[in-house]
Formats: structure tokens, C-alpha cells, sequence
């Protein structure tokens, strides 16, 4: 369980081209909550520019820690998810472009370039993907696959199978 839920946030962290590897990113949010946590204690705890009880102080600066820990770590996968739902929210204005330039007989790559050359946000980059991997020759269904693997999302994957 812990080790799939390792490689699903190694994975968004992959999607969003974070600049960091996962155990590093993991390594500065400790470090940062840390700090954070250490900084909160000596401004309530020691200095009482807040004034506090001791426990009331600990449990602040504890709670300090925790809660840029949580921020930190859950930041990527909340920018993975909203890339998604760009993704997702696109998906079907672009269908409809390429239905269009379908009947009006246009090829499926023809098709695919006319999404690409269209703004969809990060649903035009996948679709740049795409196209490299047809220009590279692998075929459509390949990289339609490889495309549903790579933004990790029951719509995406449902229409690339439909497809």
C-alpha cells in the first residue's frame, strides 16, 4: 500500500515536471516543516511575543510542523490533479474539433494537429506527445495508449479505449 502510493506520487510529481525527485522533495518539506516548527516555538515558546503556557506553545509549534508538511507535500499532487481536470475539462471541446476536421476529410494526425495548434492547456502539450510519437512511427494506438497512461485518469482512459 505505502509503496503504490510512493510510485502514484512519484508519478505526479513526474506529470507536473517538478524540478525535484521525490526523496529530495520529501528530504526539503521535512526540512521546511522543521524550520517552520523550530521558528514558531522560538517566537511563541521562548520569546513569548504570543504569551502562552509552555504546552500550549509546544503544541503550537507541533502543529506548525505538521501543517507545512501537509502543504508541502500535498502542493504537487494538488497541481497534478489540477492538470487532470484541465485535461479532463478539454477533452471534450477537442473531440469536437476533431470530429469536425474528420467529417470534413481531414486524416486523424491532421486532425491531431489541429488540437495541438489550438489552446487546450496541457491537453494541447499531450497531444504534441502524441504527434512526436506518430513522427517517430510508432502507431496511432500506441501512443493514444501511452497518452492514457501518462495523465492517469479514468475519462482519459475510457476515451483513448473508445477510440
Amino acid at each position: 500500500m505505502l509503496k503504490e502510493t510512493w510510485n502514484d506520487y512519484k508519478e505526479y510529481l513526474r506529470e507536473i515536471k517538478w524540478p525535484f525527485e521525490p526523496k529530495i522533495w520529501l528530504i526539503i518539506s521535512i526540512i521546511l516543516a522543521l524550520a517552520l516548527g523550530a521558528i514558531a516555538w522560538i517566537v511563541v515558546g521562548m520569546l513569548q511575543v504570543v504569551p502562552m503556557k509552555v504546552t500550549h506553545a509546544m503544541l503550537f509549534s507541533i502543529i506548525v510542523f505538521i501543517v507545512t508538511l501537509d502543504i508541502t507535500l500535498a502542493y504537487p499532487y494538488l497541481l497534478a490533479v489540477r492538470r487532470i481536470s484541465q485535461i479532463e475539462n478539454a477533452l471534450p471541446d477537442a473531440f469536437k474539433q476533431m470530429a469536425d476536421t474528420l467529417k470534413a476529410g481531414g486524416t486523424f494526425e491532421y486532425a491531431l494537429r489541429s488540437v495541438s495548434s489550438a489552446e487546450y492547456g496541457p491537453l494541447t502539450e499531450e497531444t504534441d506527445l502524441i504527434l512526436r510519437r506518430l513522427e517517430e512511427g510508432e502507431n496511432l494506438e500506441n501512443s493514444m495508449r501511452a497518452f492514457a497512461n501518462n495523465v492517469h485518469s479514468r475519462v482519459v482512459k475510457r476515451a483513448v479505449t473508445i477510440i
